[in-house]
């Protein structure tokens, strides 16, 4: 089959002339086509891979393959996944049909128009040729024709659309030499698109033209009688001579003259084809009723068409259009496809239709009519005014309070902020006011879209201009610290405005409820979870959860499934946020199975998204949290079109797999994020940045501190151009690229990042935010390193009031301090406030249930050195075994991290005691040596030289 890129909706035909199936049929018609054999189809079940894609579904079969819904997990998107076997054909034949179909793939690739269907990828699996083609929802040109049965305006609208597509290949040197109802495809969103370029041709190619004089004479008993509707009988069905010799020539019916003659087609040869599908729309029969492929040859090559069945009235002027179209003249038709559109755009029977609507009680002089350009002027004046919508939102006043409303604040970046939040709301609301013109002119000026389409798009967009409203608000009315903070991430977090151009998105949605007070109902509420939901992009999470739970209630009361699953899925993320973990969790298991409930697929895939990074990372549950990104993962394939959801989930795993310490796994998936993310909403969005952070991050804990810098270097870039070289964010990237010099050993470098960092964070967020006692922790390790342990002490002390206070003092993040604490103690002997402050570390982790932890790794390492410099080599064994637990397999990932080499050499040391450990000792003190010869640090250093001190004495028998 050649439908491959649509979903049809329609039935078989009865037409004899059909050379379509119907996708959701359960049997291959019988094509009757001579020289042709069937092809062994090859089966491939949903869920199995075919190159890069995922076979979701079967949709269609015939004699020339089988077409599948598809997922490009690599594009991210669902196709339609033409396969062309070639299994029990002869050579011959097998290689004319992969010559068609990758012929096929090759002209469709040369073009890109709105009207015409893309072709992506071509290739082949096996012995099988593959296109991946963009996957349509909708009805053939026929079908349309026959189900919807569209008024005189519609069909001639439709037939422009497909004209604009076919002008587009000629512009572009090809021709079709194939069309006909068949291939041209009404989608659910009323596109118009012409597919099955597989008779294709470059313009200035001649080879075809030759072989098309190898077209045989058929004969037999078979019916070309078009679309006849007083036809009771089924004929036989008659599938184009697609293999005349071996040869592509078109389908008869809709041939041009010359293609009988053997003639070189070319662009007027398309314009024929084109008026008898016209024609036939038009008359519901083609323009040439014969009984053989000779009859027909010798009508169309010799006579003028039949004439128009007298019941069908069809005003003169467009019937002019069609006939001049079908001229067996090439010099008689139009100039070109461009010239004929421009006649039957004119549409002056059309017109006369309107005004004779539009102006009702009015008598119309002779000679008095309204102009096209005129008319036009009238219908573009419906779509005017988008820009008053934004009175309220986004106008003098609200700026005015905003820039006020920031300055009041005293943040450093106040006025710098708003300036960056002032351009980026003008360009959206700009944006905005832009799509919605489009979309009133789609449905009120050109008729190329139905009133559903228009209203489901404009729903969108007042949600979308409601969240601008809301956010508008709160900067207005109330901005802090932390609004200021926050206020160009809240905007870069608004959704898309593209996202309400598209059909899938919108189709998928229930239906808003017909009741005149529950749409009412749903309204307002809609209206509460904007402002709950700028609350929560701004910071404001606890008042942003009063307002979210208020919501909920009435949500549930209304029974508006797809919205009570958005409210409660707001709750859960504002919980998150409020560290309020098990009762986020609660609400986004409730939200997925409200939104699983309502068939709301896509709000599903981002709880779940969501959910993976709250129990997989935030709650240490690594097991769970993977098991719910499996779950995502299926839930986005199946939707096929969630870039930014498909982004976030690899980002979400990507951190599942940091907090396990596979570090290498988690760089696979981050480096996906960013690909994806940057694809969604561009190379310099705010949420970029933040993936590049992450992915430095994971970088510098796997030890590819290049790799890291260049991550950060990138996170940096973005954060300072889009907010500010004093924004807190940008800090960030200082300490992140601070850690990476640290790990190379350049401390004073290292001490310069973190400082800057330090000075932004206390300036900007005040000295208790927990950021500024991350800075005090890093400041504190650099200063160790250095052997200024007094210093050290200090940060660390500073640190560790910082976060008891933010954070709580049992929250596994104060491991990193108090592990700090220990060693200072450790490095001047110190062994029993060492053992206080690992053992604390140690307690936190048991307490939050994360067993085999590798942030355990520094706590178990400091009890068994502690246990090892007092002679408790047993009891220093078994810490340093809990090391290795903890690390085995991949989970610490590089022997030449610190930690687990100071646990070689520990282990070594604590085994030499006994003979029949010695051998292994040794080879743990290798190891270790060789990795800490790698590190660049002080104390690495220091290690060094006592394991080369004692591997030379353990060498020559003398112990220690």
């Amino acid at each position: 089959t050649d439908r491959g890129m649509t979903k049809h909706s329609g039935k078989n035909s009865t037409d004899p002339s059909a050379d379509d199936i119907d996708l959701k049929a359960d049997t291959i018609p019988e094509t009757g086509e001579p020289g042709v054999e069937k092809a062994a189809l090859t089966e491939l079940k949903p869920g199995t891979k075919a190159g890069r894609y995922m076979i979701l579904d079967l949709l269609g079969r015939g004699g020339m393959g089988v077409v599948y819904k598809a997922y490009d997990p690599e594009l991210d998107r669902q196709i339609a996944l033409k396969l062309l076997s070639t299994k029990n054909r002869s050579k011959t034949n097998a290689d004319q049909a992969k010559d068609r179909l990758l012929h096929e793939a090759q002209a469709l690739a040369r073009l890109s128009h709105p009207n015409v269907v893309s072709a992506y990828d071509v290739g082949t699996i096996g012995d099988d040729v593959f296109v991946a083609m963009e996957l349509l929802d909708g009805k053939t040109f026929k079908a349309w024709i026959r189900e919807d049965k569209p008024g005189l305006s519609r069909i001639v609208a439709a037939m422009v659309s497909a004209g604009r597509g076919i002008a587009a290949a000629h512009k572009a040197g090809l021709i079709h030499r194939d069309i006909k109802p068949d291939n041209i495809i009404v989608g659910a969103d009323d596109r118009v698109r012409v597919l099955d370029f597989g008779l294709a041709q470059v313009a200035s190619s001649k080879e075809m033209a030759a072989a098309g004089r190898q077209l045989q004479d058929w004969s037999g008993d078979f019916s070309l009688s078009g679309m006849s509707a007083e036809s009771n009988r089924t004929s036989h069905t008659l599938h184009p001579p697609l293999a005349m010799s071996g040869i592509v020539v078109g389908t008869p019916g809709y041939m041009a003259p010359e293609q009988y003659a053997g003639g070189e087609m070319d662009e007027l040869s398309d314009q024929y084809s084109f008026c008898v599908t016209l024609y036939e729309a038009l008359y519901g029969k083609r323009p040439y009723l014969a009984r053989s492929f000779r009859e027909l040859k010798e009508k169309v090559t010799t006579q003028p068409p039949d004439p128009p069945p007298a019941e069908v009235k069809i005003p003169a002027s467009l019937k002019r259009i069609v006939f001049r179209g079908l001229s067996p003249a090439k010099e008689n038709r139009f100039a070109s496809m461009a010239d004929l559109l421009t006649e039957l755009a004119k549409d002056p029977w059309m017109m006369r239709k309107r005004l004779a609507f539009g102006i009702a009680g009015l008598v119309l002089l002779v000679g008095t009519f309204v102009g096209a350009t005129q008319w036009q002027s009238m219908k573009d004046l419906k779509c005017r005014g988008a820009e008053q919508k934004l009175i309220g939102v986004w106008d003098a006043q609200v700026k005015e309070s905003i820039a006020n409303a920031f300055s009041a604040t005293g943040r450093i970046h106040a006025s710098a902020t708003f300036a960056r939040v002032a351009s980026l709301l003008d360009q959206r609301t700009k944006h905005w006011t832009d799509i919605r013109t489009e979309v009133c002119q789609a449905t009120r000026v050109h008729g190329e879209q139905s009133e559903q389409l228009m209203d489901l798009r404009m729903m969108c967009l007042d949600r979308r201009l409601g969240e601008m409203k809301a956010l508008s608000l709160v900067f207005a009315e109330q901005a802090d610290e932390k609004v200021v903070d926050k206020a160009v991430q809240a905007i870069s977090d608004l959704p898309v405005l593209d996202y309400c151009r598209e059909v899938k998105v919108l189709a998928g949605r229930t239906p808003p409820p017909s009741d005149p007070i529950a749409l009412a109902k749903m309204k307002q509420l809609r209206q509460e979870l904007a402002m709950a939901g700028a609350l929560d992009k701004s910071g404001k999470y606890t008042k942003g959860l009063e307002i979210a739970t208020k919501a909920s209630f009435a949500a549930k009361e209304l029974g508006y499934l797809p919205l009570e699953a958005e409210i409660v899925y707001l709750i859960g993320d504002l919980q998150l946020k409020l560290s309020k973990y098990a009762e986020a969790e609660q609400s986004m298991r409730k939200a997925a199975n409200l939104a699983d409930a309502s068939g709301s697929d896509q709000l599903r895939a981002k709880i779940l998204v969501s959910l993976t990074h709250l129990v997989g990372y935030k709650q240490y549950r690594i097991k769970d949290g993977k098991q719910i990104g499996e779950s995502a993962e299926a839930v986005i394939g199946r939707i096929g079109y969630a870039a930014e959801t498909l982004a976030d989930w690899n980002r979400s795993m990507g951190m599942v797999y940091t907090r396990e310490g596979k570090y290498g796994q988690a760089i696979e998936y981050l480096a996906q994020a960013v690909k994806k993310m940057e694809k969604a909403l561009g190379p310099n969005h705010l949420r970029v940045a933040s993936i590049w952070n992450n992915l430095g991050i994971a970088a510098i804990s796997k030890g590819d501190y290049q790799y890291a810098t260049d991550c950060l270097s990138r996170a940096i870039r973005i954060w300072e151009k889009t907010l500010g070289s004093k924004h807190p964010d940008v800090a960030k990237g200082y300490n992140n690229t601070g850690v990476v010099l640290y790990e190379n050993g350049h401390y004073q470098q290292a001490m310069d990042y973190h400082r800057r960092a330090l000075d932004i964070w206390q300036s900007s967020l005040g000295a208790d935010h927990a950021k500024v006692g991350m800075s005090h922790i890093n400041i504190g390790l650099v200063l160790t390193e250095q052997g200024s342990y007094q210093q050290a002490m200090e940060h660390f002390t500073k640190a560790l009031e910082n976060w008891e206070q933010s954070l709580g003092k049992n929250h596994p993040h104060l491991t990193h301090i108090l592990s700090g604490i220990g060693n200072v103690h450790l490095y001047q002997a110190e062994y029993e406030p060492a053992r206080k402050s690992f053992t604390r570390a140690q307690d936190i982790l048991d307490q939050a249930k994360i067993p085999n932890n590798p942030q355990a790794v520094w706590a178990q390492n400091g009890l068994g050195w502690i246990e090892l410099r007092q002679g408790q080599r047993s009891r220093a064994i078994a810490h340093f075994n809990k090391v290795l637990a903890i690390c085995s397999g991949d989970k610490c990932e590089s022997d030449k991290k610190q930690p687990l080499t100071e646990t070689h050499f520990g282990l070594a040391q604590a085994l030499w005691a006994k003979e029949k450990n010695r051998a292994r000792a040794i080879d743990l003190a290798k190891n270790a040596r060789e990795s800490f010869k790698n590190l660049p640090s002080v104390q690495a250093k220091s290690h060094l030289e006592m394991i080369e001190s004692w591997l030379s004495t353990r060498n020559t028998g003398k112990e220690k």
